[in-house]
């Protein structure tokens, strides 16, 4: 999706699954992947191992995650503001957001409000929140994590994306290790009982969304939210919101933003 902000355009790439399991390292987490994964297990089964340009942290990726990512100049966090309403006597209005962690987080907690919104059981929105840098599901169970690039200089612009756990094999988790440096909230619960998975947790509220099993339904959800932000409370400032081609996309990924991933090899891992 391709949003033409006055002169500056902002992408929200949106992918549903990756075809093999695949673990994704942070730029730093990349560095000592023998302190976060059962590497051993992971040549064994010939788990590929990618260490990505931006931080955050360590995931294992399957046909089932979905990806959501933005890539767009930081004025879309200065200008797109918010003003979102959870009950009346918490009123959430944020603007002016800079490039900075913290506040492209709180910015992202605003946008995928607006999303989770969108979904036809009422007040949804309220059990998602972020928390320490995870998107988290009734402040306790985390289903997405992020991670975050930020450009300087004449035009600043910002790199933001996001795996969202749609479902994913409780085996898969025997991989990764307990990070010794982990969220305060998660203190030592292994994965098995600190993460969620989206699709469980909406078909509570609809039970007919345990038939999809691409995350068709929240692929919806971010695509409406996105228009009704642009309509809404971006609309003085978002031109329109179109989609775009792959062959868009790829002209404007290298002018617009940093990426240099690349696979690491386990066996040189001490």
């Amino acid at each position: 999706m391709r949003a033409n902000k006055n002169a500056h355009e902002s992408f929200f790439f949106i992918s549903q699954g990756n075809p093999e399991r695949t673990i994704v390292m942070g730029a730093g987490d990349g560095r000592t992947p023998h302190k976060l994964l059962h590497t051993d297990k992971c040549i064994e089964d010939s788990i590929p191992v990618i260490k990505r340009f931006s931080g955050g942290g360590t995931v294992i990726v399957d046909k089932s995650t979905i990806f959501v990512g933005i890539a767009a100049s930081s004025q879309l966090l200065h200008d797109g503001h918010f003003s979102h309403h959870k009950d009346k006597e918490d009123s959430l209005k944020y603007d002016g957001f800079k490039p900075y962690p913290l506040d492209i987080m709180r910015w992202t907690e605003l946008l995928y409000k607006k999303c989770f919104a969108q979904f036809p059981a009422k007040n949804l929105s309220q059990h998602f929140s972020v928390r320490e840098n995870d998107y988290v599901w009734n402040k306790e169970k985390k289903f997405g994590g992020s991670a975050q690039y930020v450009t300087g200089g004449k035009v600043s612009r910002f790199t933001h994306h996001t795996s969202f756990l749609w479902q994913f094999d409780d085996k898969n988790m025997s991989y990764l290790k307990l990070p010794e440096r982990r969220p305060e909230y998660r203190q030592s619960r292994d994965h098995s009982h600190f993460l969620c998975k989206l699709q469980d947790t909406l078909k509570e509220f609809d039970p007919s969304v345990a038939q999809d099993t691409t995350g068709e339904v929240f692929v919806k959800m971010v695509e409406k939210g996105i228009h009704s932000l642009a309509n809404e409370e971006w609309s003085d400032q978002i031109l329109k919101v179109e989609s775009a081609t792959l062959e868009e996309a790829a002209q404007f990924l290298p002018l617009n933003t940093y990426y240099n991933s690349e696979y690491l090899n386990l066996n040189n891992s001490t």
